[in-house]
């Protein structure tokens, strides 16, 4: 979900100026199994998946500035013998990337990143557990890219 944007050019001669906006609408499924240590130190499987409902891109290249929005269903089960637990969520995410364009193929990156997640996990033991998770994160990027030969890096912290 990181995306750099390149400066277009404040004009472009003969033409209109362009506004700049663009983006896309999308969905995603995702399905994933691995292997996780339970409350004893044993290892057990554990199945998810992810159905990304809606996600929302937004790009405004003249002010080098990105926006994600996306909604998010998430059921990930265990089982073992003798337990289970089944935990259902839905995930509102919200990333914001604004890019400073330093010079010579440079850019640098304030990316902004917010999940809420609002989820029920049910076991044996509790039934319709209420579990509410805020992550934020603030992180820098820089990127390089070289027309003439085609190639570029992303760091990220």
């Amino acid at each position: 979900m990181r995306q750099t944007i390149a400066a277009l050019p404040p004009t472009l001669t003969g033409q209109k100026k362009q506004a700049g906006f663009n983006g896309h609408v999308g969905t995603t499924f995702e399905y994933e199994t691995k292997s996780t240590d339970n409350y004893l130190g044993k290892t057990v499987k554990e199945y998810t998946k992810t159905h990304e409902i809606f996600q929302a891109y937004f790009s405004q290249p003249n002010w080098q500035f990105a926006a994600i929005y996306g909604l998010k269903s998430i059921d990930r089960r265990q089982e073992e013998k003798g337990y289970h637990e089944n935990e259902t969520s839905l995930q509102n995410y919200i990333s914001l990337n604004k890019t400073f364009t330093i010079g010579n193929g440079f850019d640098f990156s304030l990316v902004y990143d917010l999940m809420y997640t609002d989820g029920n996990i049910d076991s044996p033991y509790v039934t319709g557990l209420h579990t509410v998770t805020v992550d934020n994160s603030f992180r820098p990027t820089l990127t390089y890219f070289n027309s003439d030969w085609n190639a570029g890096f992303l760091f990220k912290r």
